[in-house]
């Protein structure tokens, strides 16, 4: 079996997610930047992780390609409870 230098499409991402994480592995694709977006988000196309991607996953790594997305795998810091919600 191959990893790392052998995800070349997104079904092998997948498969990958899967062997690492289990049932939560997960994987995104994001559309080009057509606006010249900054920032790291808007840099990397290629996102992997366990869980949904958002705030329920622990572990997330993004990249130019799959092979960096999953060398870039690191824990996410926790989110502060009521964080992004608006107070009166």
């Amino acid at each position: 079996m191959c990893y790392g230098a052998c995800i070349v499409n997104q079904r092998e991402a997948l498969e990958e997610a899967k062997r690492r994480w289990g049932a939560t592995g997960a994987i995104q694709l994001r559309a080009p930047s057509t606006n010249g977006g900054t920032g790291r988000l808007a840099r990397y196309r290629y996102i992997v992780g366990n869980g949904r991607l958002g705030a329920a996953c622990s572990l997330m790594g993004q990249g130019n390609s799959w092979v960096e997305a999953f060398e870039d795998v690191r824990p996410r810091p926790p989110r502060a409870s009521g964080a992004g919600r608006n107070r009166e």
